[in-house]
């Protein structure tokens, strides 16, 4: 994802941003490559749009690096990303009370673990108010600080020592970075016997000093831009936004699970997920396009097939629009034509239902009378056979007066009662 890296100048650091303080940037591309670089105003800077992962660098000289031995359990709960910050600057200020030259509450505190569980923590101290000036500022301005990391900071033991001259420090001074912790000192015997006794040393220099640098240390040295050490500062994990800059526990972690998403989003090394992901969702989309036209296939065969029928049923009619709906128009007015009224099954169960409950009545007073319970209907042929095991001759001559006129004749036979029209064998 985009970088914009800001480098806290050592007054800023010390006594927060003055009116028109300007601000070395480093702003780097998806690719973590350099879009630009400068120094600028606030207001002037780069804009920090959506996406964008503002990064602030302090300076050495405004950050303090102390190794911090505590209880297993009481450094468990200062690293916790739940500890309470008011509990947790008490803990680091009461320990390192010995150790600090300023007084605690005048400094904002960051703790990391160390290399190993046995190793001590790492505290970094700075200027607390000069710091959150700072950071207040830059919101306003619209480029509000996701990160705080140190220019220099403590390596790891099997990583090697680096040791770099800055000419942007008055006298020029050399930060020697070692597992030990971070020193300044000025270029001299004092400075090159410690950076020599390290078993490995990288030598780097601003290309101002390259000469000096090389000189004092009798070894090649590597140019270091003050833009090369911002974006070397920033790949730092180690995060001095804690405890007080970051108050809230919900606004801890939903600011944590806005940059691991911005870097889900547009980190390099995240993009072959991004195509994976990409590429199943066209897949997705490709195969219920597929399954959609298919459906819609079908559908298009059965209504072609139902217009078939329809056309080759009624020939007569013109145009087809609703297949279905002019068939059964059709299939009324075909119905009225060759009187169906007289042969409507609907009709004539109605009528014998009207019988069956006549003669039923005419019983009611009769205790050898039985309810009509039909325990089979079948309609086949031109005839309709109805089941009971309760029918009479009273019941056959209700039903035969019913539906006689209408062409229907009945017969009683067992248990069903056979109607079918007259003249039908």
């Amino acid at each position: 994802m985009p970088t914009l890296i800001l480098y806290l100048s050592a007054d800023t650091a010390a006594s927060g941003p003055a009116n028109g303080q300007e601000f070395d940037y480093v702003l780097l591309r998806d690719d973590q490559q350099t879009a630009s670089q400068g120094r600028a105003a606030v207001s002037l800077l780069p804009l920090a749009g959506r996406g964008t992962e503002v990064v602030a660098v302090l300076p050495a000289r405004a950050v303090s690096w102390h190794p911090l031995d505590l209880p297993a359990r009481v450094a468990a709960s200062v690293l916790s990303p739940r500890a309470d910050p008011v509990r947790a600057r008490a803990v680091l200020a009461g320990a390192l009370e010995e150790q600090l030259l300023d007084e605690p509450v005048q400094l904002h505190f960051a703790a990391f673990a160390g290399s190993s569980p046995e190793s001590p923590l790492w505290i970094a101290a700075c200027d607390r108010g000069a710091l959150k000036t700072t950071l207040q500022v830059l919101d306003a301005a619209g480029r509000t600080v996701t990160r705080i990391v140190a220019e220099c900071e403590p390596v790891d033991p099997d990583a090697p020592a680096v040791a770099w001259v800055s000419a942007t420090m008055e006298p020029a001074l050399v930060a020697l970075c070692t597992s030990t912790g971070v020193a300044l000192l000025p270029i001299g015997p004092v400075a090159t016997s410690l950076a020599q006794s390290q078993s490995q040393l990288e030598l780097l220099a601003e290309p101002a000093v390259l000469g000096i640098a090389e000189q004092a240390f009798g070894r090649s040295a590597t140019a270091h831009t003050l833009a090369q050490r911002m974006v070397r500062a920033a790949a730092s994990n180690r995060n001095l936004a804690q405890f007080e800059l970051m108050a809230s526990k919900s606004g801890r972690a939903f600011k944590q699970l806005t940059l691991q998403w911005q870097k889900l989003l547009h980190a390099p090394q995240w993009r072959p997920l991004r195509w994976g992901l990409v590429a199943l969702l066209l897949t997705q989309v490709v195969a219920l396009n597929a399954v959609a036209y298919r459906q819609k296939a079908l559908i298009a065969l059965k209504r072609a097939e139902i217009e078939n029928v329809f056309v080759h049923t009624f020939p007569d009619v013109p145009v087809v629009v609703d297949a279905p709906v002019q068939m059964r128009r059709e299939l009324g007015v075909l119905a009225q034509s060759r009187g169906a009224s007289e042969t409507d099954p609907a009709r004539l169960l109605t009528a014998i239902g009207g019988a069956l409950a006549k003669a039923s009545g005419n019983s009611a007073g009769n205790k050898s009378g039985k309810a009509k319970n039909l325990s089979a209907i079948d309609l086949a042929s031109g005839e309709l056979r109805l089941k009971s095991d309760a029918w009479t001759d009273a019941d056959a001559r209700a039903v035969s007066a019913a539906i006689g006129p209408m062409g229907w004749s009945v017969l009683l036979q067992g248990q069903q009662l056979l109607v079918r029209r007259e003249g039908v064998q």
